[in-house]
């Protein structure tokens, strides 16, 4: 989904799949989303949307692991954007 605007990302994903492992890799995207909800959570907690620079960080850490998610397993960007339509188009119902 992000390879035009990351050059190469496919490769990084496989150098990086190929350094650490499959579990690890797993293991760490379940992390990367813990650390999402924990940031999410302080705004709600704190009642305070001033400073997201830290929910951005870690939207990012979660995009490129889902990235390695999706490559690891062999799912297809067009298998997610179907998925994804079809649950828009079911929220507007």
């Amino acid at each position: 989904m992000f390879e035009k605007e990351i050059p190469n990302l496919s490769y990084i994903i496989l150098k990086i799949y190929i350094k650490f492992g499959y579990n690890h890799r797993m293991v760490n995207s379940i992390e990367e989303l813990s650390e999402l909800q924990k940031e999410l959570c302080k705004i709600l907690r704190n009642n305070n949307i001033n400073n997201l620079d830290n929910v951005i960080e870690e939207m990012a850490d979660v995009y490129l692991t889902m990235e390695e998610v999706k490559k690891a397993n062999g799912i297809s960007d067009e298998k997610i954007l179907k998925i994804m339509k079809e649950k828009v188009l079911r929220g507007v119902r």
